[in-house]
């Protein structure tokens, strides 16, 4: 399987802000794209920063890796009162 390259960016759309993995090709500084979340379309995300690069299959799961360490290190337990 090839891997593909990601670049870690930072995204602007008028207040809003958000951190994203995005293909290298999409990750150019002061490119406009159209990104979906949760099936729908928002345009007008702006690449402000575009950071480090991670040669993988998929993009990185930053949820799951906390995830997997909340349960490594207990921290996923409930807790007592």
């Amino acid at each position: 399987m090839k891997t593909k390259q990601y670049r870690q960016c930072r995204l602007q759309r008028g207040n809003a802000v958000r951190v994203s993995w995005l293909p290298a090709q999409y990750a150019v500084e002061g490119r406009v794209l159209k990104l979906r979340d949760n099936d729908v379309w928002s345009n007008g995300w702006v690449v402000k920063d575009a950071y480090k690069e991670s040669d993988r299959d998929v993009a990185p799961d930053t949820r799951r890796a906390v995830r997997k360490h909340r349960q490594a290190s207990g921290d996923a337990l409930p807790r007592r009162a």
